[in-house]
């Protein structure tokens, strides 16, 4: 691995719905702020895909998930170039775990082609 430039600190949440990581996440920021650490914050999508008509939490669809992969990746890879610390609520995982899990409860069986697409798109390990 290459170590040309320093790496910030990363750290992701992952969670069920309404179980504070937003503000768990604030908490710590602020934190952080207050000792004079740089700190970004990769927030939820899940409020910009429902304003954007993508199905979420029980409805997920590939295509749900596909967007909030390829959206947050760049939020990420922008927050790794200003902060020394990075907050993420809700990684890549998150969302791949929520589509398996809306399938399910949907009594559907995933595509292995889509799941194998988005985990690798997301830098997910099989």
């Amino acid at each position: 691995m290459s170590t040309d430039f320093p790496r910030p600190v990363t750290i992701a949440v992952t969670g069920t719905h309404s179980t504070d990581k937003s503000t768990f996440l604030q908490r710590l920021a602020d934190r952080l702020h207050r000792d004079r650490i740089e700190v970004a914050v990769v927030a939820d999508l899940g409020a910009e895909a429902m304003e954007r008509g993508l199905l979420i939490l029980a409805n997920h669809t590939w295509v749900s998930t596909l967007w909030t992969i390829s959206r947050r990746m760049p939020l990420e890879v922008q927050a790794w170039m200003q902060a020394d610390v990075i907050l993420i609520d809700r990684p890549v995982s998150d969302a791949l775990g929520y589509y398996e899990a809306a399938l399910e409860y949907r009594g559907q069986q995933p595509n292995p082609a889509s799941i194998y697409h988005l985990k690798e798109l997301g830098g997910v390990s099989k």
